[in-house]
C-alpha cells in the first residue's frame, strides 16, 4: 500500500535487503544438506541464527505491508508458506523447549511428557523439513531464474497436447509389443530357451511394462539392448527404428521447439513489461522534477539562478526529494550547477534541468557513453569557437588601437623624407650658388626649431604607444 519507495520501512523492499534474504536462503539450503550427512553440535547454533534472521525478516515484512502481506495475489502463496515455516520453527525451537523448562520448574522435577509432546509436534517438525523448499524463493529474487521459471510454466501449457500425443503413441505401440513379444504371437517355442531373449520378453509382459520399456528406449537414445530380439525377429528392427525416429526425433523436437518458443515469448513479454514500468517510472520522475523546478524557481522567471540553486541545496526537504528520484547524494549536488548549465549562461533553464536529471537517472549503457561523448565533443567545439572568437576580437581591438598611431608615424615619416629632400636640394644650391645663402645663425635657429618639433613628435608617439599597449593589455586580461 502506498508508495513502496517511501516510509520508515522502505528498505524492506529494497534490492539490497532482497539480495541479503536470497543469500541467507541459499546458505540455509546448503547447511540443511550438510546437516543431513554430517552430525555436529554446531548445527543447532547455526539453525538458531538462521531462524532469528527469518523471524526478523517476517516481522518487518508484515510491519511494512500489514494485511496486504497475506492478501497480495502475486506473493500470497509464498508469504503464507514462509509464515508457516517460520512459525513452526519458532514453536518447535523456542516455545516448546521453553514450555518444557517452565513445566519442569513448576513441578520440581523433569517433565515426563516429552515423548508425548514429541509425537504431538511430529507433524510440525516434518513441516519444518519443507524449509528447504524456501530455496525456490530465489526464483523471484534472481531475475534470470524468474524468467526461466516463467518460460517453463508457459511451456508446460503448450507441451500438454504434445505429451498427450506421445502417451497415445506409447500406448498404441505398447499394445502391439505386448501381443507380439510378451504374449509370443511371433515367437517360436525354442526362443523361450534363450536367456537373453527371456529377459527382453519379460519387459513386454503387460501394456504398462511395455509402455515403460518403450519410454526407456525413447529416453536412453539407444536400441542396442534389443539386438538379441532383432536377431530372432528381424521384422521388429524397422518397426523399432520407425518408432524411435518418430518419437525420439520428431516428438521430442516438437517439445523442444514449444519450450523454446514459449521461452522467447515470455522473454519478449517481460521486456515489454519492463519497458512499460520504466516508462511509468520516467513519467513519475518527470512530473516530480517539474514540480521541483517550479518550487526552486522562486522568482518565476523560468530559470534557476545560482542563488536559487543554493537554496535548493540548503533545503533538506528538496534534497530528499532529489535523492528519492535520482541517483545523486548530497555531496554530488555541490558541483551540479555547472554541469546542468550547458550554455554557461549562469542560469539553468527548464529544458536543461529536465534533460540533465534525465541523463543522471539513466543506467550506464553504451548509449549513455555515446551521449556523454557527444556532449563532450559539443563542449569542446563550443570552447574552441569561443576561444577563436575571443582571440579574433582581441586582435581586432589591438589592430584598431594601433592603426591610428601607425598612420601618424607614417605621415611623419613622409614629412621627414620631404624635409630631407628639401635640405638636400638646399645643400646643392648653396654649393653652386652662394646668393641668398642663409647665415650660420639662421641655420642654427632652423635646426633648433626642427629639433623641438621632432622632440614633441617623438614624445607624442611614445605616449600614444604606451597608451595603446596599456589598453591592449587591459582588454586581454
Amino acid at each position: 500500500p502506498g508508495d513502496r519507495s517511501e516510509g520508515m520501512l522502505a528498505w524492506v523492499d529494497s534490492d539490497r535487503f532482497q539480495g541479503l534474504s536470497g543469500f541467507v536462503i541459499f546458505i540455509n539450503a546448503i547447511l540443511i544438506g550438510m546437516e543431513t550427512d554430517i552430525h555436529s553440535w554446531l548445527w543447532f547454533y547455526f539453525e538458531q541464527m538462521l531462524l532469528s534472521f527469518f523471524t526478523f525478516e517476517l516481522v518487518v515484512r508484515i510491519a511494512r505491508h500489514g494485511s496486504q502481506f497475506f492478501k497480495n495475489e502475486e506473493d500470497r502463496v509464498w508469504n503464507v508458506f514462509d509464515f508457516s515455516i517460520v512459525t513452526s520453527g519458532v514453536v518447535d525451537q523456542w516455545l516448546v523447549p521453553l514450555g518444557y523448562k517452565i513445566a519442569a520448574v513448576a513441578s520440581g522435577h523433569p517433565s515426563t511428557h516429552k515423548g508425548k509432546m514429541s509425537v504431538a509436534f511430529l507433524l510440525m517438525r516434518m513441516l519444518r523439513l519443507l524449509r528447504v523448499v524456501r530455496l525456490f524463493r530465489l526464483v523471484r529474487i534472481v531475475r534470470p531464474l524468474y524468467e526461466l521459471a516463467q518460460g517453463v510454466l508457459e511451456a508446460l501449457q503448450g507441451m500438454f497436447w504434445v505429451l498427450v500425443f506421445l502417451v497415445m503413441t506409447l500406448y498404441a505401440v505398447a499394445i502391439l509389443c505386448t501381443r507380439l513379444i510378451g504374449n509370443g504371437y511371433m515367437l517360436s517355442e525354442d526362443v523361450h530357451q534363450d536367456q537373453d531373449l527371456k529377459e527382453i520378453i519379460s519387459m513386454f509382459t503387460s501394456v504398462e511394462d511395455s509402455m515403460f520399456t518403450l519410454f526407456g528406449a525413447l529416453t536412453s537414445w539407444s536400441l542396442l539392448k534389443f539386438v538379441p530380439l532383432f536377431g530372432s525377429m528381424p521384422v521388429l528392427k524397422p518397426m523399432f527404428v520407425i518408432f524411435y525416429v518418430y518419437s525420439a526425433w520428431a516428438l521430442l523436437a516438437v517439445m523442444t521447439g514449444v519450450v523454446s518458443e514459449n521461452m522467447i515469448a515470455i522473454r519478449e513479454q517481460m521486456v515489454k513489461e519492463d519497458e512499460a514500468r520504466e516508462e511509468v517510472r520516467r513519467t513519475m520522475i518527470a512530473k516530480t522534477l517539474n514540480e521541483l523546478f517550479l518550487a526552486v524557481d522562486e522568482d518565476k522567471s523560468g530559470t534557476i539562478s545560482r542563488q536559487e540553486f543554493e537554496h535548493l541545496i540548503n533545503s533538506p526537504v528538496l534534497v530528499r526529494k532529489i535523492e528519492r528520484n535520482s541517483h545523486l547524494k548530497m555531496q554530488d549536488l555541490q558541483d551540479l550547477f555547472e554541469w546542468l548549465d550547458r550554455d554557461c549562461s549562469g542560469n539553468i533553464s527548464h529544458e536543461e534541468f529536465m534533460k540533465g536529471f534525465t541523463r543522471i537517472n539513466e543506467p550506464l549503457r553504451a548509449k549513455t557513453l555515446v551521449k556523454v561523448q557527444e556532449r563532450l565533443n559539443q563542449d569542446l567545439r563550443r570552447m574552441a569557437n569561443r576561444i577563436s572568437q575571443t582571440l579574433e576580437n582581441r586582435v581586432a581591438e589591438v589592430e584598431s588601437l594601433v592603426t591610428a598611431p601607425l598612420r601618424k608615424v607614417h605621415a611623419i615619416t613622409e614629412q621627414m623624407q620631404t624635409l630631407d629632400v628639401h635640405f638636400t636640394g638646399m645643400r646643392g644650391s648653396t654649393i653652386h650658388d652662394d646668393v641668398g645663402m642663409p647665415t650660420r645663425e639662421e641655420i642654427r635657429e632652423v635646426e633648433i626649431r626642427l629639433s623641438e618639433k621632432l622632440s614633441r613628435v617623438l614624445k607624442r608617439l611614445g605616449e600614444v604607444e604606451r597608451a595603446a599597449e596599456e589598453q591592449a593589455y587591459t582588454q586581454l586580461r
